[in-house]
């Protein structure tokens, strides 16, 4: 009788709470139409906005005569490269020569470092600037 006891109690305190979370993303998430995808790219998009992007690069990232177009971004760049280059543009600028040619197209204007953004925000934007089209 013991054993069973604590049989249950162990399916209980670790199934009960995986169980929930499965029925949490598969059934509540599904309803309300909103998707981690989605939640990801308004987040990465509201960091665009916050940090300034679309001064240069345009609200939509359509660009602007301060900086390129940003849509169709994924054709140039990978995530894991695009992280780390929006952590170090100026070190991408010295080994890439199509952006050693952009930031001359654009000089004086050089894409920041954007000093006191998150490797986790740095992800988020990375991911937001590879799905705009």
């Amino acid at each position: 009788m013991r054993r069973n006891f604590r049989s249950l109690a162990i399916i209980f305190a670790f199934g009960l709470p995986l169980l929930v979370a499965f029925w949490y993303l598969l059934v509540l998430n599904s309803d309300n139409g909103s998707s981690t995808t989605g939640v990801v790219e308004e987040q990465g998009q509201r960091l665009y906005h916050a940090w300034g992007c679309g001064t240069c690069h345009g609200a939509d990232g359509n660009g602007s005569p301060k900086g390129p177009n940003l849509r169709e971004i994924s054709s140039y760049w990978n995530r894991a490269l695009l992280i780390k280059y929006l952590k170090n543009p100026s070190e991408f600028r010295k080994y890439d020569h199509r952006l050693h040619e952009l930031s001359r197209r654009y000089f004086p204007i050089s894409m920041p470092s954007p000093e006191g953004l998150t490797d986790r925000e740095c992800v988020l934007l990375a991911d937001y600037l590879l799905t705009i089209k």
